[in-house]
């Protein structure tokens, strides 16, 4: 059975070909009605397709197009622009310092004249320059832009001089390093004089503008010393202290309550216990003993601390500061964790104080002398056992790791789960867990590290993703600068004339419909006696239904061979003119082979869709009309 439909099919197919062939005339004004139907669809979709694809083309391929840059300076942390980094949308984000820092002064080594321009950071990775025939610059390297280049007659091998200066304590200086030209970049980049280089040179010339020393350039200048903060202060007295002092106590004082506190209270919180006949009250900033200790308070410092001792004066006070217990963990020389430990802030010098005053336990380490850095002393609780050889501790803040020395005291702390270590120390790992802090093993010291950056710039993986990526910014209150404008001005243009194509190929296809359907309509009229016959032999039914189907098909596929042909021609004309204005491998007027192919489809489907009408005339014959004829 499916044998004989099979051979039922080719004859059909066979008999549908052979009377277009018969009827070659009609058959080629059919086919050349469908190619000028399908010619001009065809020209205007390439044009639509070409244009439109230029044009995202060169904004995709242009870098600047897809930048995003903030409009305002702010503190942006490195951990946010981690974050910005792992968007699946983001290409690249690079962080950049004040714009205080952005200009400096270069020069060919051993040339004269310097020249003033901009100083650029950039990173592997950044299209600016990856796309404007440029490799990023290495350590010790630096890219040009074409302006910067010219000005200074530099080509990629030449050594720079790059100059920033300073005025400090009423002195001008000036900070010199050598950079090697990477590359330059091209003129698309950037029409301004501008200098790339990696992120930690304008990290060094902008701390070197604050005043610090850069010893990795050799430049002078101050160390960025960590200053403690702390929580509050513990207050102790021999007397009570009137209701006029304590309230002097907060005015102008940094500090925000004043109250009585319970020795026990004072013990829980701090790990200090005094006499009974001592009086104690604590001093914290916002809410109290219970803010502090979750860290909700603004720290105070030492002249907070001072303006207090100031107002208590003549009445012999225990002032002592205090911070909030701080996690940590104790390392041993392998590297090893050997015991997490809770750390407390023990004064010192109790020694003056009268009786009453002095907290316990009393201090194993000296009083700290002016000007001396933080003590990395740590009296260890009961329950902790180190080893000989060097020990660390290791904290983590919100803005990463801190690890440094510590030596241990030969007196164990009296409290359980309580480690006690110097207050100056104490204040310094508070300040860690609102700003940056680094320990420096060459000067023995907290230093300082940045706490953000001022600006970046992002660029997004593709035009569409900068509206999105825009709205994520404005959001958190970001002002951002982008060309997402330009952006929709292209996608708004692709949405009109591909509206403007729909209504004239639907024009086009409903008149090619009708005209194909009436074309096979009336050739299924003239041919009815033929297929009548045809029925009458035998042919069954469903095969001749196709006969209609084929002619259609056939006649819709020539006439697509045509309109391609003189598409392929007019799409060469079109190129070939424009071509002063189009970039190497562009095009004014293009399909791709999957666009076509997907447009042959289409027009066989409606080749078949008009031999429907057709078809159902064809099934309503009856082999009795071949009779009849007779």
């Amino acid at each position: 059975m499916g044998a004989r439909q099979k051979s039922d099919r080719a004859l059909v197919l066979r008999l549908s070909l052979a009377d277009l062939r018969h009827e070659w005339i009609l058959s080629l004004c059919l086919t050349l009605a469908v190619s000028a139907i399908l010619a001009p669809l065809l020209l205007l979709f390439g044009l639509k397709h070409g244009t439109i694809e230029t044009l995202r083309h060169r904004l995709i391929e242009n870098p600047v197009n897809r930048e995003i840059r903030p409009s305002v300076s702010r503190s942006y942390t490195r951990q946010w622009i981690e974050r910005l980094n792992a968007r699946p949308e983001v290409e690249v984000a690079i962080s950049n310092t004040r714009q205080l820092s952005a200009s400096v002064l270069a020069r060919l080594k051993g040339g004269q004249g310097e020249t003033r321009m901009e100083i650029v950071p950039t990173a592997p990775g950044d299209p600016l320059l990856l796309l404007n025939q440029a490799r990023p610059p290495e350590e010790g390297q630096c890219v040009l832009s074409q302006e910067a280049a010219r000005k200074l007659g530099a080509k990629p091998g030449d050594t720079l001089v790059v100059a920033t200066a300073r005025r400090r304590q009423g002195v001008y200086e000036k900070g010199e390093m050598e950079l090697k030209v990477a590359g330059v970049a091209e003129a698309r980049a950037t029409s301004q004089a501008r200098l790339f280089v990696l992120l930690p040179v304008l990290e060094a010339m902008e701390s070197y503008k604050d005043g610090e020393a850069v010893p990795a350039y050799g430049w002078p200048g101050s160390l960025p010393l960590a200053y403690p903060l702390y929580d509050g202060a513990v207050v102790a007295l021999p007397a009570p202290l009137d209701k006029t002092t304590l309230i002097s106590l907060r005015n102008n004082t940094g500090f925000h309550r004043a109250e009585p506190m319970a020795r026990e209270e004072v013990l829980r919180l701090s790990g200090l216990s005094f006499p009974p006949e001592t009086h104690t009250y604590f001093l914290a900033t916002l809410g109290g003993a219970s803010a502090s200790a979750s860290g909700a308070s603004s720290p105070v410092d030492d002249k907070n601390l001072e303006a207090v001792r100031i107002r208590l004066r003549g009445q012999k006070p225990g002032l002592f500061a205090w911070t909030a217990p701080q996690e940590a963990e104790l390392v041993g020389p392998a590297g090893q964790t050997l015991a997490g430990l809770k750390l407390y802030a023990l004064p010192d010098g109790g020694e003056a104080l009268p009786p009453a005053a002095r907290p316990s336990p009393a201090p194993p380490w000296p009083a700290l002398a002016q000007g001396q850095a933080p003590r990395l002393s740590l009296m260890p609780a009961p329950e902790v056992r180190a080893p000989e050889g060097e020990l660390r501790l290791r904290l983590q803040l919100p803005q990463g790791e801190l690890v440094f020395p510590v030596s241990l005291s030969a007196q164990a702390s009296p409290r359980p789960g309580m480690s006690f270590i110097p207050p100056e120390l104490a204040g310094v790992l508070r300040l860690g867990q609102t700003r940056p802090v680094r320990y420096d093993p060459e000067h023995h010291s907290f230093l300082l590290h940045r706490r953000g950056y001022a600006a970046f710039r992002l660029y997004a993986r593709s035009i569409d993703d900068v509206a999105g990526l825009k709205e994520h910014f404005e959001s958190q209150g970001i002002e951002v600068r982008t060309k997402a404008a330009e952006i929709l001005q292209v996608k708004e243009l692709d949405r009109y004339l591909s509206l403007i194509f729909w209504l004239i190929a639907a024009v086009g296809i409903a008149g090619g419909t009708a005209s194909l359907v009436a074309s096979l309509y009336a050739s299924v009229e003239r041919k009815k006696r033929d297929l009548a016959v045809l029925r009458l032999i035998g042919l069954p039914r469903s095969a001749l239904l196709r006969f209609p189907v084929y002619q259609g098909a056939a006649l819709a596929g020539g006439g697509f061979g045509l309109a391609l042909g003189f598409f392929g021609l007019l799409a060469y004309a079109i190129n070939t003119l424009f071509a002063a204005h189009l970039h190497p491998g562009e095009s004014f007027c293009r399909l791709p082979w999957q666009e076509l192919g997907l447009a042959l489809a289409a027009t066989l489907a409606v080749a078949a869709l008009a031999a429907v009408l057709a078809a159902l005339r064809v099934s309503r014959i009856e082999p009795a009309e071949a009779l009849r004829d007779e």
